[in-house]
């Protein structure tokens, strides 16, 4: 009878606790994101922008740390940081993605490279608007640094030269082809061209409002919880191509 009355006992115990336990009714939270992380040195600036989305919601109340700094909403699920409140270190750097809400955290880590800088390009002064070889140095990286190569002429928009983009895979060095220099009906067109280089390691995504244009189809780093994709990279100091008479 001891026994019965016991067992009695926390039957009624466990019907009178009201709280959520891993078997209620409430769903699973699935979040998934888009991000990107530039350290950019023509400008010293550094840039966080994500788009958040929660059970394919934007999502505003995340808490987002990226190298234990703090990322703030900007609304409709968007999060993004600029410097020089914003600053990105070089190396292995942790992003958390975490909701109170739902008791959820999860963390990736990346790699920003560390400095390089072009270090030849061959012909400098182009007056026959020929191909053009750029070399630059190898960043301190742990992981494997991939390259692209933009060129953007100083006066595009009176040119009607299209700024380009090209993606040089594991090579420090890329030849930029005359095309480059051309309009869209094949004219070379004088003017200085700036080259900018872009160093990553598993993938790059361009920020919101991107000031140089990027290759098709870069590579990004796919992530599983949350699911989506991040990119991340740095561009180094640009240097300069003169095409004239």
């Amino acid at each position: 009878m001891k026994s019965t009355a016991i067992i009695l006992i926390c039957l009624l115990l466990i019907a009178c606790d009201n709280r959520r336990t891993l078997n209620s009714n409430t769903p699973v939270a699935f979040f998934e994101v888009e991000a990107t992380a530039i350290k950019d040195d023509n400008t010293s600036g550094s840039l966080f922008e994500a788009v958040l989305t929660r059970n394919g919601n934007p999502y505003d109340s995340a808490t987002i740390l990226f190298a234990g700094q703090q990322i703030q909403a900007a609304g409709s699920g968007k999060y993004q940081a600029y410097s020089p409140s914003f600053t990105i270190p070089d190396g292995d750097l942790t992003i958390v993605f975490a909701s109170s809400r739902d008791r959820y955290s999860s963390s990736i880590s990346i790699e920003m490279p560390g400095s390089f800088s072009i270090t030849s390009i061959t012909p400098r002064n182009n007056p026959s608007g020929m191909a053009v070889l750029v070399q630059w140095s190898r960043p301190a990286a742990r992981e494997t640094t991939r390259y692209f190569v933009s060129v953007v002429g100083k006066n595009h928009r009176i040119t009607g030269v299209r700024p380009v983009s090209f993606y040089a895979g594991i090579n420090p060095s890329y030849i930029i082809p005359e095309t480059a220099f051309q309009d869209q009906l094949g004219s070379f067109r004088f003017d200085i061209y700036y080259v900018y280089v872009g160093a990553f390691t598993r993938g790059f995504l361009p920020a919101e409002n991107m000031w140089i244009p990027l290759p098709d189809s870069l590579p990004a780093s796919q992530l599983s919880s949350p699911r989506g994709s991040v990119g991340y990279g740095r561009i180094c100091l640009r240097d300069s191509i003169f095409v004239s008479f």
